[in-house]
Formats: structure tokens, sequence, C-alpha cells
């Protein structure tokens, strides 16, 4: 993963494009948003060619059987040809295993927005390894980050995805349009 990244704060950034670590910048921007630092990810060629993203990881074992949220205030900045938004993943033991995920796919920011308040809740099952988190950005434009907040919650709230694979096959006979 080219592009990996260690702020003075611990934090770890890494910045994922498919293979074309020069589509996509991140660092930190100069203003504030409600007293707290913001962080961009932007394209800096024209067509990009793949999408950018930062991420944390940790290990799963403290949130496991618990609920989950991740939030941040986000504001897209002429966002074009794709979309932007968090991450939030649940991961098992094998590297290909993924047990939830939600990346705003399904509720993109695009175009320019003001600052919006985001959150991410997912279940973290007790076959769970590691939890990832962060924002990306596929597509032209940028995206601002700011407010981030990591946490266990009850189960009154909501989970925003389910599990990213079904657990049986689906619409075999095409009956379903």
């Amino acid at each position: 993963m080219d592009g990996g990244r260690r702020w003075g704060n611990g934090t770890e950034a890494l910045v994922e494009d498919r293979g074309r670590p020069h589509d996509y910048e991140f660092g930190l921007a100069e203003d504030t948003f409600e007293g707290q630092r913001v962080a961009y990810l932007r394209s800096i060629v024209q067509p990009v060619r793949s999408f950018g993203a930062f991420c944390q990881t940790i290990a799963a074992e403290d949130y496991r059987g618990k609920r989950v949220r991740f939030s941040a205030a986000l504001k897209a900045n002429n966002v074009t040809d794709g979309w932007g938004g968090l991450l939030l993943r649940v991961d098992g033991a094998r590297l290909d295993e993924t047990l939830a995920i939600d990346t705003m796919e399904d509720r993109p920011l695009v175009g320019t927005t003001d600052w919006q308040e985001h959150a991410l809740v997912l279940d973290v099952t007790a076959a769970a390894a590691t939890i990832a988190f962060g924002a990306g950005l596929s597509g032209e434009g940028e995206l601002l980050v700011s407010k981030l907040a990591f946490e266990e919650v009850g189960d009154e709230v909501l989970v925003t995805a389910g599990p990213h694979r079904p657990r049986q096959p689906q619409n075999l006979d095409f009956s379903q349009a």
C-alpha cells in the first residue's frame, strides 16, 4: 500500500488507490470546523483512474458482541464522476473475510455540499478480528473530514448496513426484476 503515513498523533492514514498512488492526496487543511482539525482527500490528476481512501485498522477484541458507530462531519467540494463518504468494515481472521461493511455508496456525497454529520453503525460479531474505519473518494474533487469519533453504542441505535454478502443464494430464476 503505497502512500502509508503516520501522523504525530498516532493515527495511521493509508491512501489506497489500486496501484495509482499519485491520483489522490491526503493531508491536513489549514481550516478548522467547529474548533476541530480538518483532513482532506482530493484528486490531483484528471481523469482519476481509481479511488483514494484513508483509514485506521484496530483489533476487534474489545468490541466483539457489541455495536459500534463511526461518525464524522463531511463536506464535498466539486465531487464528480464518483462519490465520497465514510467507510466502516468488520473483518474476520482471514484476509478475504469481510463480516460487515458500510461505505455510504447508497447515500454518497456528490457535487458540492455544506458540512454534514454522518454516522455508520455495525455489529461486531464474535468472529471479528479487525475493524477498519475512515473515508474515501472515488472520482474527481475533494472530500473534507472533521470531528471523527468511534464509539460503542447500544442496540437502540440502528445498524446502517447489513452483512456484505447474503447468507443464501438469491434470485436464481431471475423472477425478481
